[in-house]
């Protein structure tokens, strides 16, 4: 299903384009795709070769979704809006960028299981 959906995505690319702010049918069956590979990759590692604990350092993430999702907010809210420190761009910006997303993603699941551990988790 996933090298069906990255032909289509791919070969009709000429026509729409790849574009997220369009929503393109390119860009959506190209996403559809990276999503059921990934899914899958899990599925490999997961239930065939019994690999749950590397994955152990997220599982706050989802066991604690909605603490994880709004914490970044309650950051913006104190560090930017309120203090007033931003971050250079070259370190918003390219591969440093990137790298910084990927480190302040961690540091919030972390809190996240920190909290959790607290019994301090959001519910609907």
């Amino acid at each position: 299903m996933a090298v069906a959906l990255f032909i289509f995505g791919f070969s009709t690319r000429p026509l729409w384009g790849i574009s997220k702010i369009r929503a393109t049918p390119s860009w959506t069956t190209i996403c559809a795709a990276i999503s059921i590979l990934a899914f899958a990759v899990l599925i490999f590692l997961i239930d065939r070769k019994g690999k749950e604990n590397w994955f152990k350092i997220i599982k706050p993430a989802g066991t604690s979704t909605l603490t994880c999702y709004l914490l970044p907010y309650f950051h913006n809210a104190i560090f930017i809006s309120l203090i007033g420190i931003h971050l250079p761009l070259i370190m918003r910006t390219g591969v440093a960028g990137i790298i910084k997303s990927l480190v302040f993603a961690l540091i919030i699941v972390l809190i996240t299981g920190w909290l959790e551990k607290r019994r301090l988790r959001l519910k609907i």
